[in-house]
Formats: C-alpha cells, sequence, structure tokens
C-alpha cells in the first residue's frame, strides 16, 4: 500500500487552495507556521478563515504581504532559500523541483536558460509560501504518491507582470502540456451559467505542483481507502463552491480483498470554527515536527532496514547521442534520482548503451512508461535494491567570496565532510569574475577548520 492524496480539481486549483484544503485535512498550523519560519522571508503572515458556499463549508488561507512589490528572483535564488531552511530532505527537494520545472517552462516560453529565468510573481514570497508550504503539508502525511483529476483551465484574460495575458497562462498551458492533462468539457449549467468559469481556474503555482508530483494526467484515480477530505477555497464565488478538495488516503495493496477493505474506517475531517482552533484540528500532534533530516535518508546499520530504490534498465542500440542527451534531461526533470549510460556490447556486434535509472518505487511506472514513449526501447526491466546513505544537510557559511551553501555529509550525528553547491559557488563565481574552481576550492577550505580537519558551520 502507498499513501495516496487525489487532487480533486473540479473548480481548478492553486496554491492557496492546496493549503487551505492540508490544514482542513489535519495540517496542524502551527507544523505549518514553524516551517516556514525557517525560510528567510520576512514580510509576510498567514491568515485562515472558515467559508461556506452551497452550505459547504472548508478553509481560506491568504498570504498577507507587507510589500506588494514582488522582488524578482532567479531560480538558483529561490533554491538557495529553501536550501538555507533546513526543512526535511524530501520537503526540500520536492519544493526546489517544483521552481525548476517552473523555471524550464518560463525559458521554454521566454527562449531563455532555466538558470537565467527570473520569476516575476511565482518568484514572489507568497508563492514560495505556497509551494514550501504544500510540501511541509505533503510530508506531514506521509504522502507518496499524487494522482489529479481532470481539470478546468477557465477562459477569459489575467493581469500579470507582462501585461494581460490569455487564460490559461502560457506557463500554466505549458505545464499541463507537458504533464500530459486531462480537461473537462465546456457545459452550461442548469442556472444557465457555464462551466468552467470564465475565470483562471489553474493558477501557474498550482499547474506546477500537480506537474512535478502527480502521476501523469492520463492515470485514473487508483482504488484507494478513503481516510480524510479536505476543503480549499478560492478567492472567487461561482455556481458551485470553488474549491479544490484533496482525498488523502492508502492504495489497495493486490492481496486485499474487498471485505477486509470494508473493514477500513473513512474519516472525514469535520468542519472548523474559529481560526485559533486550527492546531487542534488533527489526531496527530504537534510535538512530531519532522524538522531534521528524513530518517530514511539516514546512516543505517546493518540491522536496520535500508531504504528502498527502484532501478529501471534498457538496452538501446540504435539512438543517436543527441536523443539520449534529451532522453536524460527529460528523465532528470520528471524525477529521476539518478540517470546514467553504461557503455555495452549487443548482439551482431553492435556497440550500443545500457541506460540506468534511479527511482522512487511510487515513480517506477511513470518513468519506465517515459522511457517507452521517448527512447526507441520496447521495453524495460525494473528491480528492487536497498539504498544506505548518509544523513545530510544544507547550511549557508560566510566566505571571502561571499555567502555560500554547503551539504553536510553526517554519520552517526557528527559531520564528516562539507561539499559547496554548485549554484551557490556558480552565483559568487558569475558576481566576482573569477573562476568557478577557485572559488569551489576557498568556499571547501572555508567549511573546514584550517589544519585540524574538523568542519566548521
Amino acid at each position: 500500500m502507498a499513501k495516496i492524496l487525489y487532487f480533486d480539481a473540479y473548480s481548478g486549483l492553486s496554491g492557496d487552495m492546496t493549503l487551505g484544503a492540508l490544514l482542513y485535512l489535519g495540517l496542524p498550523l502551527d507544523y505549518l507556521k514553524e516551517g516556514l519560519a525557517r525560510l528567510d522571508l520576512p514580510g509576510y503572515r498567514l491568515a485562515v478563515r472558515l467559508v461556506e458556499q452551497q452550505h459547504i463549508v472548508g478553509l481560506k488561507l491568504d498570504v498577507i504581504l507587507e510589500d506588494t512589490t514582488p522582488p524578482h528572483r532567479s531560480v538558483s535564488q529561490i533554491h538557495q532559500i529553501i536550501e538555507a531552511a533546513n526543512l526535511p530532505l524530501q520537503v526540500t527537494e520536492r519544493a526546489k523541483r517544483v521552481f525548476w520545472k517552473l523555471a524550464v517552462v518560463e525559458g521554454k516560453i521566454h527562449n531563455t536558460p532555466p538558470d537565467a529565468v527570473h520569476f516575476h510573481e511565482v518568484g514572489a514570497v507568497d508563492a514560495i509560501v505556497d509551494i514550501v508550504g504544500a510540501c511541509l503539508g505533503f510530508e506531514f502525511f506521509g504522502i507518496e504518491e499524487f494522482y489529479c483529476s481532470p481539470l478546468p483551465l477557465g477562459s477569459g484574460f489575467v493581469r500579470a507582470a507582462h501585461g494581460l495575458m490569455p487564460v490559461p497562462a502560457p506557463a500554466t498551458l505549458e505545464l499541463l502540456a507537458e504533464w500530459g492533462a486531462t480537461l473537462t468539457p465546456t457545459v452550461t449549467l442548469s442556472d444557465g451559467s457555464e462551466y468552467p468559469a470564465r475565470s483562471e481556474m489553474v493558477t501557474p503555482t498550482g499547474a506546477a505542483l500537480i506537474a512535478t508530483l502527480c502521476q501523469p494526467g492520463s492515470l485514473p484515480r487508483p482504488a484507494m481507502t478513503l481516510q480524510g477530505v479536505g476543503y480549499g477555497f478560492g478567492s472567487r464565488e461561482f455556481s458551485w463552491p470553488n474549491a479544490l478538495r484533496l482525498w488523502r488516503g492508502e492504495t489497495i495493496g493486490p492481496h486485499e480483498s474487498k471485505i477486509e477493505n470494508r473493514k477500513s474506517k473513512i474519516a472525514v475531517s469535520p468542519p472548523m470554527g474559529e481560526n485559533q482552533n486550527l492546531t487542534q484540528h488533527s489526531a496527530l500532534s504537534t510535538q512530531h515536527f519532522p524538522l531534521t533530516p528524513d530518517p530514511q535518508n539516514s546512516v543505517l546499520s546493518p540491522q536496520s532496514s535500508p531504504a528502498e530504490v527502484s532501478l529501471i534498465e534498457t538496452n538501446l542500440d540504435d539512438m543517436t547521442p543527441e536523443g539520449l542527451g534529451y532522453l536524460l534531461e527529460r528523465l532528470m526533470q520528471a524525477e529521476a534520482l539518478d540517470v546514467y549510460f553504461t557503455p555495452i556490447q549487443m548482439k551482431k556486434n553492435r556497440p550500443a548503451v545500457m541506460l540506468s535509472v534511479l527511482a522512487r518505487p511510487a515513480d517506477e511506472a511513470r518513468l519506465a512508461a517515459m522511457i517507452i514513449a521517448e527512447s526507441s526501447t520496447f521495453g524495460v526491466r525494473c528491480s528492487r535494491l536497498s539504498r544506505y546513505m548518509a544523513e545530510r544537510e544544507f547550511r549557508q557559511i560566510e566566505t571571502p567570496a561571499g555567502p555560500a551553501q554547503v551539504k553536510l555529509k553526517i554519520i552517526g550525528g557528527k559531520v564528516v565532510e562539507a561539499v559547496p553547491e554548485y549554484e551557490s559557488v556558480a552565483a559568487l563565481a558569475r558576481t566576482s569574475g573569477r573562476p568557478w574552481r577557485e572559488i569551489y576550492e576557498e568556499v571547501k577550505q572555508h567549511a573546514t577548520q584550517r589544519g585540524s580537519g574538523e568542519i566548521q558551520v
């Protein structure tokens, strides 16, 4: 079984709708605030209120900004903010992948390399809060697999930093096209109103979340045991409850019978009244807030159960180097843990390569389908491997060249190595004009006490 979250986006979705629905599901507000406080993002506050539309109640979350002029941040700057927060590894990785996918799409639209893209709206404080906050919620519930319903995109125009844009916004449409979204049809309701609404119903932030984390849009929601439902309301009012509905549960394993599954309790979160009661809206204590590295990525003793990783492989003897390079890029963008090629010799004396992809078990089927679609192979082979990993943390240190990010390798609670992060070193090299290797060695040396070999963090 896998813990699953299903985005029932009958009225679209956005980052704040996702957060509202997670809070309604039972995500403690104190947990969310404590995690977001670790980001170096001053000048905002969270406001949560109960909303009722068409006799359906849910939560509306707003990120109230003190400065309404959003700064222009690059994806590397946003990654540095997230890494410096020292959040759980899964939260950090998911949030970074969401912003990287946004950068790739924006770069494609504007014919710019992803690392040269400077975000406007999605680089603002509220967008970072929405995405990182959602990833904190997913971590809190231990979500392993994500699925999404068909989407209503809306119509009309929306005002953005570049002026009036058609709905859906170009970034939203590109994200959903790459993900393979299924779209809902346009219908006229009994009261004469049109569905989808003539409005923006899926925002770039919402599209980035599902395009990064959800299984392909063509896949239906799997059979699941329902454990909770959360309603997160949007800002507008339509002829229907304008809410994102999140279903939380577990997939039904192949050996479970229908009779056994009927015994599972279906628990729907009750409505809440006052904002001050939000932290009590969960049977899970906020004392278990896991703002330490993911225990699955800690050093494991031989007696412990190792973490599991999927290995997907196939042999390719009829693809060009350009095609292989594109395939590697696509797989990394699709959240593969690692991708590599090994030279091999195949039948008929053909030189070839073996493609190997390391992935999370929950991503195995999706990435296998992508390999078959994007390459010349007719099939792939999959296996599960045990993986032992050192604990890791991200820290920011001061160096003569400027502030830099380092990744710490931790064994038995002791830091044994500090590795400079590429993007952080590259940013310092660009601004100073000095060679990248020189900056890298300086940061690495500064992270280690001279002559002692001990890590200085």
